[in-house]
């Protein structure tokens, strides 16, 4: 297999788990433990999910402390009323958005 083959294959199994984390995840927040399983039924790797994961900016929070706590994933909310990123344009000092 070449690098391109290998690099192609490592996309679609990100992308792959980029679809499924936002199907799996477009509820409300789901235990990672959970997630983890249904991934690996789908045949997703654990570096995939965490490569998705960390791409789609999954948001990670911890329901309780010891052994009985939880790991708990969901998707980020977006923010309807905040401002669109600007930048200045180098020659003529304009402002896109």
């Amino acid at each position: 297999m070449s690098i391109t083959e290998a690099a192609g294959e490592r996309r679609t199994a990100k992308a792959d788990a980029m679809k499924f984390l936002q199907a799996a995840l477009a509820g409300d927040q789901v235990p990672a433990t959970k997630v983890s399983r249904m991934a690996h039924e789908h045949g997703l790797t654990a570096k995939a999910i965490r490569s998705a994961r960390e791409a789609l900016g999954v948001e990670i929070a911890r329901n309780g402390f010891g052994p009985g706590s939880r790991s708990l994933w969901s998707l980020p909310k977006l923010h309807i009323d905040a401002p669109l990123p600007t930048r200045k344009l180098a020659r003529t000092g304009r402002v896109q958005t």
